[in-house]
This record gives structure tokens, sequence and C-alpha cells, in this order.
């Protein structure tokens, strides 16, 4: 007697594994299948990952070629349009085969969803360990739908509602960072990891908030988290990135964990080049100057998502216990420990908000050095923004990512205008401080320029993080060329400087204030700044080769910046290019120049025979002569 044939259930993903875009979730559906002894002796389960850009009719002759016997759709804002479309397509290849879908574009509005889409046959509610693994051994058994966790179309049709899953408590989900799982833990690639689920807070913009899942915040067992952090830094990967909400819901989890990661790099010194990200909610008293040391000693790249600087936008969107001077104050622990703050998040379109106080909160964020995200307020499925939005003034775009059209304090005009000052500073992102030197050589505020480079550029497209993507045939070398007129040398410089500086970012690729090591060798000759494009005369300061990454300089100085004091760039077309070191003294040379002292009353700090270049000190300003 032959043994039963086993089946196949497909899991499916749009995005982009060879960044933090992976699928953890369906990763830990198919680790709870294969935990549960009933299911994994019938099922088989799979998980494909397909990249955005993917077509849907690819997507779904991929899924039939597969010949699954059950298909399950991973859906988010911004993959829904794809992985829906590629679902509706694919239930026409496989006629009576279940399509289910899960996650935060299906679940909210599970009915409406099952309705608008009739190819669908149901929907998971809440977190999905727990219903799929019910599902598969209720299909394993000749039945039809568990009793729980399922929104789904009856037989007649009907859409009905089952009761929803109690939250799993976390020491009861699949340990996924294991031998045997090297899949999610590739030698220089991303991993993703939990130590935690859930949200002690209930934000209007954000649908991972205890209204959805949970106010309780559900956390791993200290020893699981010490032993898969070692299984990932034994895999020396590129980046490992803490998904939870927020790590430091309490100071003593965020404690443990990041004591963790410490010990797990001196086990295997092959993680030290791997990047740490995690998010630190900053304005609740949950960072101490002990936390933020040690955040410094895990080689933590920190995601501060402080969504405004604004009081009154804050208090709207449901963060009124966030108080920008306790902000101000973590902040500096964070600072003074020498934490490289790699972002900073704010929204563009929050009710209360306004263009004024957005442009107020970049600057702010612009002028310490600081690598910034900006994005639209979208207002999605199961958010209270959404439930609400008529008592926030709020229209928007009826399809994903759902971004707003118009709040209270905005007009449509207003919060176009954000998304294009958005454009800029994403290119600002990939330029760093070559922007503000421009700018000043330009004789105009850097906001205004990144707002006029957006305008230029922008094609009405869909950019990175929803903005309009800057089109290919406009060169930023020519908007500044035209922003310099009919001063010939001041194009010339501005297109130089930019080129010079493309070079440095090719060597050193790491985004614009990101925090860990850059190589040392940096190939081929970097192209040398004219002779004729010298420069205003102001405080000599010590030079180094053009070899010499500027935005690793700035990471080198002893505590913060100061706004609207000195940023100073180092260049010589004269110097041969070495790679040479900063010689003792030089940072602090340069925060005498800062006060305004001079080159004598900096100390000494320039060794016989070294260049000097004379540049003009004031809020990191290069002028040609």
């Amino acid at each position: 007697m032959s043994a039963p044939r086993r089946r196949l259930a497909l899991l499916v993903y749009v995005g982009d594994p060879s960044g933090t875009d992976y699928p953890l979730a369906l990763w830990s559906l198919r680790g709870a299948a294969a935990a549960d002894p009933h299911v994994s002796a019938a099922w088989d389960v799979a998980v494909r990952v397909f990249p955005h850009g993917a077509s849907p009719g690819a997507v779904a002759r991929a899924v039939a070629g597969a010949s699954p016997d059950l298909v399950g759709l991973s859906t988010y804002v911004w993959n829904a349009a794809t992985i829906l479309a590629a679902g509706a397509a694919a239930a026409r290849l496989l006629p009576g085969v279940p399509i289910v879908a899960g996650g935060p574009e299906a679940y909210p509005e599970a009915e409406e969803r099952l309705a608008r889409s009739p190819w669908l046959a149901g929907v998971c509610l809440g977190e999905g360990e727990v219903a799929f693994v019910e599902l598969l051994r209720a299909r394993a058994g000749g039945g039809g739908w568990p009793a729980r966790g399922w929104a789904r179309r009856g037989e007649d049709g009907r859409v009905g509602r089952d009761p929803e899953p109690a939250p799993v408590p976390m020491d009861d989900l699949p340990v996924l960072l294991r031998p045997g799982n090297e899949e999610m833990a590739r030698p220089g690639g991303p991993v993703l990891y939990e130590t935690s689920r859930g949200c002690p807070f209930a934000c209007r913009f954000c649908y991972w908030s205890g209204e959805q899942l949970g106010a309780r915040v559900r956390r791993r067992a200290a020893d699981v988290v010490e032993a898969e952090l070692d299984f990932a830094l034994s895999r020396a990967p590129r980046e490992l990135f803490l998904v939870d909400a927020e790590l430091n819901s309490t100071v003593e989890h965020a404690t443990r964990v990041l004591e963790a990661v410490v010990r797990a790099r001196e086990r295997h010194p092959a993680s030290a080049r791997t990047v740490v990200g995690l998010h630190l909610l900053l304005g609740v008293g949950r960072v101490d100057a002990g936390l933020a040391r040690l955040a410094r000693r895990a080689g933590a790249r920190v995601i501060v998502g402080i969504q405004s600087l604004n009081p009154r936008a804050l208090k709207r969107m449901g963060r009124g216990w966030s108080r920008i001077d306790v902000f101000h104050e973590e902040l500096a622990l964070l600072r003074e420990a020498g934490n490289a703050i790699y972002n900073f998040d704010l929204i563009y379109g929050l009710p209360g908000d306004s263009l004024a106080h957005f442009r107020e909160g970049a600057r702010w964020v612009l002028d310490r050095g600081h690598r910034l995200w900006v994005g639209p307020l979208l207002v999605l499925p199961g958010t209270r923004f959404r439930s609400e939005a008529e008592e926030h003034g709020l229209a928007y775009a009826p399809e994903p990512p759902y971004e707003v059209l118009r709040s209270e304090g905005w007009s449509p005009a207003e919060i176009d205008r954000a998304r294009r000052l958005g454009i800029g500073i994403d290119l600002y992102n990939r330029v760093g401080e070559a922007l503000p030197i421009a700018a000043a050589a330009l004789g105009t505020d850097l906001l205004d320029l990144l707002e006029a480079y957006g305008e230029a550029v922008d094609d009405g497209g869909d950019g990175p993080g929803g903005r309009g993507a800057p089109s290919a045939s406009v060169r930023l070398a020519e908007f500044l060329a035209a922003r310099a007129g009919e001063d010939g040398g001041l194009a010339a410089w501005t297109g130089e400087l930019l080129d010079h500086w493309e070079h440095l970012r090719r060597a050193d690729p790491r985004p614009f204030g990101a925090s860990g090591p850059r190589s040392e060798e940096v190939p081929g000759e970097a192209p040398p700044l004219a002779p004729e494009a010298r420069l205003r005369v102001g405080a000599p300061v010590l030079f180094r080769t053009y070899r010499f990454p500027i935005a690793s300089f700035h990471r080198g100085w002893e505590g913060p910046r100061r706004p609207g004091r000195a940023s100073v760039v180092l260049f010589s077309p004269s110097l041969p290019g070495g790679a040479m070191e900063v010689p003792p003294g030089t940072p602090a040379a340069l925060r005498a120049l800062d006060g305004g002292a001079t080159a004598a009353e900096a100390g000494g700090a320039m060794p016989p025979g070294s260049k000097v270049l004379e540049v003009l000190v004031a809020r990191g300003v290069l002028r040609p002569a």
C-alpha cells in the first residue's frame, strides 16, 4: 500500500529579500506548521518570494506551476496591488485550489476584502500561526475550515467571520534562528528578528498598535533571545534588524537584548562588520545613559520615529505622552555615548501639523547632519485615523498605499510641496554633505534648494517612499549648473564637487550618517578639483587627501555638532592620493576654529609639511572665490 500523497501549501510574498523586506511572517508560519506533528505528517510548506516589479501574470504562472493544494498570500501596503492581482490570475489557473490571504492589507477589513475578491476563499484574522496550522489540520482530515481564525466564504457564497484566536505567547512561537534554518541568516545578507510582539501605545496612524494586536507587549524568554542572536551573529550577516515595534518598551528588555548582542559579538569576531538596526522610542523616559552606552557597544544603528516635532500634531496622532523636552534629553544621551542616529522619520500631512512645522522639523534634523526619511501619512485600514477620518478632515487615496490628499492644517498644494521636498531629501540621503555645501555656495537655503530640485525632476511617478521619482534625464550637476546661472566658475565647481563626492560615495557606499566599518581601500583615483576652482579665504584648516570621506570625518568628531556652526570639507588637488590618517589634534583644531579661533590659537595641530586649504568656516560653507 502506497503512502498518501503529501500536500503542498505555497506561501507567496512580493518584496525585496536582498534588503530587509523579506517574509519573516511566512517563515514563522512554516515553522509553526513544521512543529505540529499532525500537519508535518501530511503537508509540505514552501515559501516563494517574488521581487518588486514582477508582473502579476508571471507570479500567477509560477504559483500554478508548483501545483499547490493551498495558496497563501502575504499582503502589505507596498505589495497589495501586485499580489492580489496575481492571486486573481492564479485562481483562474488553479480551479478548486483554495487561495487565502493574510497580513495588514487583508485582515482589518476582511469581509470587505472577500466581497471585493470573489476568487478569495478566506482571510486570516490577526496573527497567523494558530489559524494557519488549524487550517492545515482541518484540510488534512478532509474537513473544510477550523472553528476560529478566519473570515471565509461559505458554500452558499456568503461571507462569515469566525472568532479570532488570542495572541500567542512569544515562547509558544517557533524558534527560527537555529541550525537547520541557515537560509534565514545567510552570511553577508540581512537578518530580521523579533524579540517581542505588540505595542503599549495606540498611535492613530499605526496598525501595529494596542487596538489591533493587544496592548500587552509579549516578549521572548531571555535564554531564547540569547541563543537566536548568537546563531544569527555567528553567520556574520550584513545587517541584523530587530523588528520590535519599539525595542525599549521597557529599559530592562532593551538592556537584556543589547547585552545579548554584545556577548554574541564577542563570541563571533566575524560579526564586527554586522550593523544592528533597531527602533528606539524617545520622549517617554525609556532611554538612560546606561542604555545609550550599551547601544554603542552593540554597534547599533538607531532609528528614531518621532513623526513630528510639533506637540499639537503629536497629541492629535495619539502620542500626547511624547514630550519634546525629554526627546531632546534622550537624543543627547545617545549622541554623547557615540551612537550614530541612522535615521529620523518625519510624516507630512498629519492632522494638526502644517507645512511650516514640517519644514522646521526637517531643518532641525538636517542641520544636525542626520539622515532623514520623510513620507506622506498613509491612512491605513485598521488604524484610528482611518475610522476617524472625518473628524480629522482627512481625505485619502482609495487604493494602496492610501496616501493623504488633505487633512486639517494641510491643503493639497501644501502636501504636494512637502512631497517635492521629500524628493530632495531623498537625494540628500544619497549625496550627504555635498548639498549643504552647494546650497551655501549658491547662496540659497538648503530646504529651498532641495524643494527646487524636487520640483525640477519630479515626473509625478512613484519614487522611494511613495514620492515622485527623479527623471533619469536630469542630473543633479545640471540642476546646480542651471541654478548658478551665468557664473561659469561656480557651475563648474559645483559639478566637480559632486563628481568628487560620487567617487567617495562609491568607495564608501554606506548611507550618509550610517555607522559601522568602511572599506579601507578606495579603488581608482578621485577626480581632482580644477586648479582654477579657488576657494575664498577664511580660517586655514589642516587638509587631508581627497580620499578621505567627508561624512566619515564628521562621524569622528567628539560630541554633537552644533547647529549654525562650522562643518569643514577637505579637498586638495595638490596632494598625492595616499590614504593618510587624520593627525592627532585635528578635530580639536577644527572645533577651535568653529568657535572663531585663529589657526595659531588652534594649538598648532598642523605638522610640518602639511598642505593647507583655506575655507570659510560658517554653517558648513566652502565658497568659490
